[in-house]
C-alpha cells in the first residue's frame, strides 16, 4: 500500500472546477443511458461525481492515501453496499456501481490530457499505480457502457422470468 501523507486543502491540490463536477455528472448521465431508465440513469449521473468525497477528508489536515475510490476493488465493494444502502436487489443498480468508478477514471483521463495520471487501479493486490493517458479514456467508457447494459439485460430477464 503506497504511505498515507497530508494531502493539503482539496480546492488548491486537487483542481476541483465546475468543468470536473459537471464532466463526471455528464460522463455517469451517458453511461446511465445503456439502462435505459430514467432514475437509473440520474444514479448513474450521481455516483461518479460521489467518489471524490474522498476529497473532503483533506480539509481536515489528516494523513490519506489518495484516490483509493479509483480501484477495481472499490468498485466490487460498493455493489453490496448500494444494494444495502438503497434497500435492493437489483442488477442495474450493482452495474452502475461498478460502471461508476470506471466512468469516473474516464473522465479524470480525458481530463488530464496529454499530462496523463495516475490510479491506484489495483490496490491492495498491486501497491503502485496504474498510468492512463490519451485516449485510455475511451477504453474505461466503453467497458462502463457494457457493464451497465448487461446489468440491464440481466434485469429485464429476471423479470421476464417473474411474470411467466
Amino acid at each position: 500500500m503506497p504511505k498515507p501523507y497530508v494531502i493539503g486543502n482539496p480546492l488548491e491540490v486537487s483542481g476541483i472546477s465546475l468543468e470536473h463536477v459537471m464532466g463526471h455528472i455528464a460522463f455517469g448521465l451517458i453511461v446511465g443511458v445503456a439502462s435505459l431508465s430514467i432514475r437509473y440513469v440520474v444514479l448513474a449521473g450521481l455516483f461518479p461525481i460521489a467518489l471524490d468525497a474522498d476529497h473532503l477528508i483533506q480539509f481536515l489536515d489528516l494523513e490519506a492515501i489518495p484516490r483509493l475510490g479509483h480501484s477495481f476493488v472499490f468498485a466490487i465493494i460498493s455493489v453490496p453496499l448500494m444494494m444495502y444502502f438503497l434497500g435492493k436487489k437489483d442488477y442495474r443498480l450493482g452495474a452502475i456501481s461498478i460502471a461508476s468508478v470506471l466512468t469516473h477514471v474516464s473522465f479524470d483521463v480525458l481530463l488530464s490530457g496529454t499530462l496523463g495520471s495516475s490510479f491506484p487501479l489495483l490496490i491492495p493486490f498491486l501497491g503502485k499505480t496504474v498510468f492512463l493517458i490519451g485516449y485510455d479514456w475511451v477504453l474505461f467508457l466503453i467497458a462502463a457502457i457494457i457493464i451497465v447494459a448487461t446489468g440491464t439485460f440481466f434485469a429485464k430477464r429476471t423479470v421476464n422470468k417473474a411474470q411467466i
